[in-house]
């Protein structure tokens, strides 16, 4: 669709989120002169202006607050011209019914808090919530209108008596489908608890309301709503991953996930209520979490006028943009040792190189070493990305020689968090050999085709396929009691495994041969005297005829002589 004749379009660079900003293709329009496109069948006007040559615009900036009840002051790194701030939903640390209010949005920052419902105390911890902040106006992503940012000024408030009591908002952009509407108060002319519903969502308008506590029965003071409008869209690998959707009416009081596809890292989530199904004043809470593929989300009722907080199941629209570390770090080269899991012992005295579970955290682990009989060398790295917050390992200085204590540790840059999701760690024990204090070496034998000093791969090497935790081949040991891994020899070699299988082979087609031939013996002998005939054929003894043998008794002497009869007739063998 092309440019309206009164906007100056600008080109953007293929990443969407960069440094946590978004740069996309944008119409930048004057809202005294701008027109919208006319409706369908009616020509449009001449144009009169020229567009302004291609340039870079930052739509947008985005980030994560972690503020109570009282005001915080959030500062942009860019600066823009008429901003649109969206917050939440909020974290549930605290219990107590809470909504985001906002205000003092300037070029520069805004201002942010919660505010509990009227019959809790007003006091409540610290939660966390990630807000975008647009410039105002109208944007395209993949070559059309794809969103638009705006404000309305209303004190329509919903109240027992007028639930129908909605603004209408209307769309510059005529979507395809019903689109994805974000909302968020962008003033405090009023300070009582007070919420934004949505209703009636279609592709050419959305109706907003302020809605105050269930027990509230009055008018809430003009505000001024700042509103987003997004065609659904899901763009994989631009600007790593930007999904933007609505959920089906299934979001109640109970907690439910929505899920992301393919993103490597814990994403910034923006969510409103986009449906009026159930008429008690209502809102969304998120679980705080570190998972990168689904976050949980609730519908939340005050209880000012009554204890049920039941609410019937609504649509939640939601944007989910994959953060982004905002400066990449220059090139660097990064050394690796890959070991295969196992323990030795008396090759330098103790040799252990093994895996833990996912167990370690923001806590202190001991991983513990068996038969070492003085403090070994450790090296750890973590080798796991369960937690997407950036994390290293720390251990605590000790003269143990059986265990070394280790925890995740997270720094604080962007808030005071650092409890971590548990990781697997990695790392190689080796016992010192008491040869020179602090200094040891290890002895082993190069690989085929390679030469001690290892070279330097060259430069010009294809790039390498990633690995994945899934799709890598890995090896878990059992703990043992003491909380150790357990020992893992060398595999035995391909030849030995091959006899072994064949020896086992031939003795099992040796034991049925056996068994057909003791069958076979008995088929053919039809009395018991044929059968004694064989057996003493077994044992080298004449008995032909009527033979005697002879047995002992307990003191040795002569017993009363044993007959086998055996008549000619006798089969023989």
């Amino acid at each position: 669709m092309p440019a309206p004749s009164n906007c100056n379009r600008f080109v953007s660079s293929d990443e969407l989120a960069l440094f946590g900003y978004m740069l996309v293709d944008t119409y930048q329009c004057d809202p005294a002169t701008f027109k919208p496109p006319p409706p369908p069948g009616q020509p449009p006007s001449t144009p009169t202006d020229s567009p302004a040559p291609p340039s870079k615009s930052i739509a947008a900036e985005y980030g994560t607050a972690k503020f109570n009840h009282e005001w915080t002051k959030i500062t942009f790194e860019h600066t823009f011209v008429h901003p649109v701030v969206f917050v939440g939903p909020l974290t549930f640390n605290g219990g107590d019914i809470s909504v985001v209010r906002v205000k003092d949005v300037s070029p520069n920052s805004f201002m942010v808090k919660l505010t509990e419902a009227p019959n809790h105390d007003g006091t409540h911890t610290f939660e966390s919530a990630d807000w975008i902040v647009f410039e105002e106006g109208k944007y395209e992503l993949d070559g059309c209108h794809n969103f638009e940012v705006g404000r309305v000024k209303t004190s329509k408030t919903l109240v027992p008596d007028n639930r129908g009591n909605f603004q209408n908002v209307f769309f510059t952009n005529h979507y395809e489908t019903t689109p994805v509407v974000l909302t968020t108060i962008q003033t405090e002319n009023d300070s009582h608890y007070v919420a934004v519903r949505q209703n009636k969502a279609t592709v050419g308008s959305v109706k907003l309301a302020l809605e105050r506590e269930e027990a509230n029965k009055n008018q809430h003071g003009e505000e001024i709503i700042g509103y987003v409008a997004f065609a659904q869209t899901r763009i994989v690998n631009f600007g790593k991953n930007l999904q933007v959707s609505r959920t089906n009416a299934e979001m109640n009081s109970k907690w439910h996930p929505i899920h992301f596809d393919d993103y490597s890292s814990k994403p910034f989530f923006i969510a409103s209520l986009s449906t009026y199904y159930g008429a008690d004043p209502a809102h969304l809470r998120k679980l705080k979490s570190d998972d990168i593929d689904q976050i949980s989300v609730k519908v939340e009722e005050d209880q000012s006028n009554d204890d049920e907080t039941n609410h019937t199941r609504e649509v939640v629209s939601y944007i989910a943009i994959e953060l982004a570390n905002k400066n990449q770090h220059g090139e660097e080269i990064i050394g690796y040792v890959a070991f295969a899991q196992t323990r030795i012992v008396n090759f330098g005295k103790n040799l252990q190189v093994s895996r833990t579970n996912a167990e370690m955290n923001s806590k202190w682990h001991p991983i513990h070493f068996d038969d070492y009989s003085s403090k070994p060398f450790f090296i750890a790295s973590l080798s796991t990305y369960y937690g997407a917050d950036p994390a290293h390992l720390r251990k605590l200085k000790s003269d143990d020689i059986d265990q070394i204590s280790v925890k995740v540790e997270e720094d604080q840059s962007n808030d005071d968090e650092t409890n971590h999701t548990r990781e697997v760690v990695s790392y190689i024990a080796i016992e010192s050999t008491g040869s020179r204090q602090g200094r040891g070496y290890l002895y082993a034998t190069p690989g085929t085709g390679v030469t001690s000093p290892v070279p330097v791969p060259p430069t010009n090497l294809p790039p390498s396929t990633e690995a994945t935790e899934s799709s890598a081949p890995s090896y878990t040991p059992s703990p043992t009691p003491g909380g150790n891994n357990s020992e893992v020899g060398a595999p035995l070699p391909g030849s030995i495994i091959f006899a072994l299988v064949f020896l086992m082979f031939l003795t099992f087609i040796l034991a049925v041969l056996l068994v057909f031939i003791v069958l076979y013996v008995r088929k053919k002998l039809p009395s018991s005297g044929g059968y004694a005939r064989v057996m003493g054929n077994l044992l080298g003894e004449p008995l032909d005829g009527d033979s005697e043998r002879v047995t002992l008794d307990e003191e040795g002497s002569s017993a009363t002589p044993v007959s086998f009869p055996f008549d000619d007739s006798s089969e023989s063998l």
